[in-house]
This record gives structure tokens, sequence and C-alpha cells, in this order.
């Protein structure tokens, strides 16, 4: 391409003129519909904070879909569960298609009791469209990262929309989270950004790790699959080599530029750029503008110049990687299980939809040192039963998971474990 003609990339390789006389590629992909594991259904006697999934979330005044809806939440909204409850059946599609009869009883939304607001003592939502806040703060090592971040939110708050909920360990993939390939244990890659700076692409596939023959995984099927979002939605990328002088930025402006309602602030040349680039494009600003629930945004210099690139994942919903609701119940310091059957499946998240590292037959031992509440399963071995508990396994046959898979945990249904000797 001509050095001062900019770029963006959709789904295919489709490319424009903006406004800007400089160098800028940009790239945006979107998941629009999956299927995914069903939401964990154990009671809680403690309180725990929650959000809703996607936007436009009912909480209702029983444990049923018939009762009357008290409120319809944004996805910004913090919940606060005491128990979880069996009651009438209901189905969603937020953050993905599923159906259950279990119900999450709330006591407050945003810090006030629902006393307060409603005049009732609980308020109820069904199960399978909440989830885990997101964790933690981004990284401090990634200020241009942290300065799009604020960017996005800011322009989503000049143009009436509530700030997206920042997800760390998103921010954390987005940027340079190392994984192995699911499909090649003997390969791992870096996350987004980090990994086209260092091996010099810019796609929404990841190069030399093979979803199926020679057809590169996506990214966001590597979101899903190794990172445990069943609900992520999009990703969004860019690149430019405009470097850190502070430059001016007006927010909550129209697709060409214009008309902007937000007042201005300030942010590196660079990261300034990214985000112009990306409200000036149909798709980039239609997954900054979105309802999704949560997002996070990396970025990565390529050593030695000023050329960085940036990228962004929206999701619905948190990962099963690092879910904190219910929280972790030890089972004991460690336990011996072996598999009740032969072909017992080993996965990187406690979810059938999570990859499977390794399939065990009846002689092999495993150190179980936790249970966790993830996804449903159903099994015929050694006899018919259902569930949503896990085991968290620390080694197999004696040997670290860690040192096996390069994954510090590995998770069976609970229902196909047995005590072994």
């Amino acid at each position: 391409m001509h050095d001062r003609t900019p770029q963006r990339r959709g789904a295919g390789r489709q490319r424009t003129r903006t406004s800007f006389a400089m160098a800028t590629l940009v790239a945006v992909f979107v998941v629009l519909s999956f299927a995914g594991p069903t939401a964990a259904t154990t009671a809680s006697s403690t309180a725990t904070t929650m959000v809703p999934a996607c936007s436009k979330i009912n909480v209702r005044t029983g444990t049923s879909t018939g009762a009357a809806v008290m409120a319809t939440l944004a996805a910004s909204a913090r919940l606060t569960v005491t128990a979880t409850v069996s009651g009438g059946d209901w189905t969603a599609a937020c953050p993905m298609a599923r159906k259950g009869s279990t119900w999450y009883r709330v006591t407050a939304i945003d810090g006030r009791t629902v006393k307060a607001i409603y005049g009732v003592a609980v308020l109820y939502a069904a199960t399978g469209v909440l989830t885990a806040p997101p964790s933690g703060a981004p990284s401090t090592a990634d200020p241009f990262a942290a300065d799009l971040m604020r960017l996005i939110n800011l322009d989503r708050k000049a143009l009436g929309k509530a700030p997206y909920l920042i997800d760390a360990r998103l921010a954390d993939i987005a940027r340079n989270a190392r994984f192995t390939c699911p499909t090649n244990p003997k390969e791992s890659f870096n996350g987004r950004a980090r990994d086209m700076a260092d091996r010099s692409y810019f796609s929404h596939t990841v190069p030399g790790c093979f979803s199926s023959g020679s057809t590169p995984f996506r990214s966001i099927e590597i979101v899903r699959k190794v990172f445990g979002y069943a609900g992520a939605r999009s990703e969004i990328l860019h690149w430019n080599s405009y470097g850190t002088a502070t430059t001016t930025y007006h927010l909550g402006c129209d697709i060409n530029g214009q008309a902007c309602r937000g007042g201005a602030t300030s942010a590196p040349f660079t990261v300034t750029l990214a985000q112009r680039s990306f409200m000036s494009s149909a798709p980039h600003r239609a997954a900054e503008l979105n309802s999704y629930q949560r997002f996070g945004c990396g970025s990565a210099t390529v050593p030695g110049t000023s050329k960085t690139y940036f990228a962004c994942l929206f999701a619905d919903g948190g990962s099963t990687e690092s879910t904190t609701t219910p929280a972790t119940t030890p089972t004991s310091p460690t336990t011996t299980m072996a598999p009740a059957c032969a072909g017992v499946s080993l996965r990187t998240a406690p979810s059938t939809s999570s990859g499977v590292k390794v399939r065990l037959g009846t002689s092999a031992r495993v150190t179980v040192v936790g249970s966790v509440t993830g996804g449903h399963w159903a099994v015929a071995c050694p006899s018919a039963r259902s569930g949503a508990g896990w085991s968290r396994i620390s080694t197999v046959n004696g040997r670290t998971v860690r040192s096996l898979y390069d994954v510090t945990w590995l998770y069976a249904a609970t229902g196909l474990l047995k005590k072994g000797s």
C-alpha cells in the first residue's frame, strides 16, 4: 500500500479512503450467534456481586417469567445475589441460547437495597442472564490500551450510551496473554496485539494454529475455546506508526468526524488516530457503540519502531477460566481420583464446550485440588447422571498439568471420577 493511504479491514479486504492523510489500518470481526454451555445453578448462601451478561435484563417479583418485571437493567448494573432458588422454566438468548429453571435471589442493585428502590424484600433474575463481574484492573504496563479504552467509553457517554465494563482478562488477551493452540499442544502463541507485532501480520486469524487442515483458527474462536469466553462477540484491529505526541481528540462525533457533541480530551497521537479510525468505519463504530456486556483492549509496539498494533475484544458474559460465582469449594487439600470408565475427557475449563487436552484410560490417576461450578454436563458412565460440578485437576499420573499441557489446571465432570487408590 502507499504510505499515506489509510486502510481498513472488515470481514474481507475492502479498502476505503478516509480524511486522514496518514498510514492506518483497522479490522473488525463480529460473532452474531453461537451455542454454549448452560449456566451454573449451584446455590449460594453468601452475598455475591453479579452483572447482566448483556443489556435489557429483567428482574422480577417472583421466580417465573409470568412474574411482574420491576426493572430492565443495563449491562453496567451491579447486583447483589444472596441465593440460587428453583422456580419456573425460562429461556434466554443472551449471552447465548440456553434454558433452565433456577433463579438468582437479588437483594440490591447498584449498591441500593431492593427494598429501598422497589418496596419489596427481594427480586429474581434467571441464572442464565447474569454473570461474574470483570476481574481486576487492566495492566498499567499498557498505557496506550488504557487510553484507547478511556476514549471508547468517553465516546459512548457522549453519544448517550453507558460505558462498557472493562474486563482485565480480555485486555490481557488483546495484549499478549500466552496460549497453547487447541489442536497442537506443541505450539504456543502470544495474545493478539503482541503476536501481530512480533510476527508482522494483520488478521482475524492466528497463523500457524490450525482449526482443521490448513485453515487457521479465527482469533474470536481462540478467545472462546481457550480462554473460556463463550460469549465472545467481536474483535476490532488497527495499526499505525504515529507515536506518542499528545493530540486533541473530539468526542461524540458522527461517522464523518463532524457534529461532535462531547467536548474534547487529549491522548497520544497513535491512540487518537486508532479511535478516530474506528469511529469513522461503520463496522468498527458498531462494535464500539453496541450493547455488549464487557470489553478489553491491548496494544503492542514493534521493537525499534513506532509501529503500534491495537486489538479490542468484546463479549457478553465472563470467562469460565476465572469464574467466581459461586466461589470455589475445596474438596480436600488433595484427593487422588481415577476415571470411572475409559475415555474420560480432561478440559481446559469447566465447560463441555472447552478444549479437550487428554482422554484418560481407567488406569490413570489424577490429583484433584478443588471443585468448581461450571457448565452443565450429562454422562452415561458409570451410570446416567448430570450436573454442573467439575473437579479441578493439578496432576495427571504424577506429573503436573503445567509441565504436560502448559496450563495451570484441567477439569473433569465430577460424575466421571471416582476415588483412586
